[in-house]
């Protein structure tokens, strides 16, 4: 066998282990982008997941928050008829000044129920507001996750063309030296 022989299996060889060890760096390099990719898909879903419970637990309490209206007009209706009834019990004299009485007593449970009225519509403007933040957040974490997964992309080998290239390069030098 002659030097240049010698010489040119001793360059294949190293051009064999040099395309190995690109294809092992790449197989290497995917597996570490589909985990990662995997991570973030499964940190998007929990995400997901406690929104979705964000925004049922809003919607219970704005149920709740009706239910306790609800109750609060009832509640203040019979105040109204209790405070109507008490007075016309006094037995007192009927007239303008009983008319007044009842019409004030009247006022002061209205007052307190538009009061009321008043706090219960600051906490549907913060439900929606909670709302609004829950699904911001949705569509930020859904963007970042997108970014994360498209900046970096899957290599590719050359499909051996590199190592055909060596090899042919290889081959000609030794071919010139021959």
């Amino acid at each position: 066998m002659s030097a240049v022989a010698a010489m040119a299996g001793i360059k294949i060889l190293g051009a064999f282990t040099k395309a190995d060890a690109q294809r092992r760096k790449d197989a290497e390099f995917n597996n570490w982008k589909y985990k990662r990719d995997l991570a973030t898909k499964k940190t998007l879903r929990i995400q997901a997941a406690s929104a979705r419970q964000g925004i049922a637990d809003i919607d219970r309490m704005k149920v709740r928050d009706e239910d306790i209206t609800a109750d609060q007009q009832i509640a203040n209706r019979l105040a109204e008829l209790r405070n109507v009834a008490s007075i016309k019990a006094m037995g007192g004299p009927e007239g303008q000044s009983t008319d007044q009485l009842q019409n004030q007593s009247i006022g002061d449970i209205l007052r307190e129920e538009n009061a009321f009225f008043k706090d219960m519509d600051v906490k549907d403007t913060q439900y929606a507001f909670q709302q609004r933040e829950i699904k911001f957040g949705m569509d930020m974490a859904f963007l970042n996750a997108q970014a994360s997964i498209d900046s970096t992309s899957y290599k590719r080998g050359d499909g051996g063309a590199g190592l055909f290239l060596d090899i042919a390069g290889i081959g000609a030098e030794a071919y010139a030296m021959s």
